[in-house]
């Protein structure tokens, strides 16, 4: 018997933190589709393919909201869910499971970091987009 099997997907619980939206679209294509340095330069080809849903964040430096919550990190740490990521920055420091990675594009200033989680002990992947 599977046990992952009896196990709810992400997608059967709601996301209580309403900065997450999810998104039901290949990852490695949408990466691919921003031009991020480091990104595409070869060792990261096909990191993420096959992960079509994911959940998407858009902050803005420029935003007082996210001022706020620069200085009270809690809120940039929770997932769509409203619990920690176990891997965020500045504690890069990941397993298995967990995981965090960093891209940028300098041409149009934004930093995306893909931050994996899990639920159910299955992985799922986060994109936060600062502009």
């Amino acid at each position: 018997m599977n046990i992952l099997a009896n196990k709810k997907s992400h997608s059967e619980y709601p996301v209580t933190n309403t900065q997450w939206k999810i998104i039901d679209y290949s990852l490695n294509g949408y990466l691919e589709s921003l031009n991020l340095k480091g990104y595409n330069n070869g060792h990261r080809w096909g990191i993420f393919e096959g992960i079509n849903h994911s959940y998407l964040r858009f902050r803005y430096k420029s935003d007082i909201k996210y001022q706020a919550e620069m200085l009270n990190d809690r809120l940039t740490r929770m997932d769509p869910w409203h619990r920690k990521f176990k891997c965020f920055p500045p504690d890069k420091v990941g397993s298995n499971l967990y995981q965090y990675y960093c891209f940028r594009n300098d041409d149009i200033k934004i930093d995306v970091n893909v931050i994996v989680t899990t639920v159910n002990q299955q992985k799922v992947y986060c994109v936060d987009i600062v502009h």
